[in-house]
């Protein structure tokens, strides 16, 4: 089941899927690609 993730600085959510969008990069974690680049996803919430 995709977690939820999201950027604080921007405030936007996205559906990480354990599977696919972890990655082992500079700093392992959940990323999403953002306009081309791999950015870091955060643990979040969204009411």
């Amino acid at each position: 089941m995709p977690r939820r993730r999201g950027r604080p600085a921007t405030g936007q959510n996205y559906w990480a899927k354990a599977g696919k969008d972890w990655r082992e990069a500079r700093e392992p974690g959940y990323y999403a690609t953002i306009g081309g680049e791999e950015r870091l996803l955060t643990l979040g919430r969204s009411d």
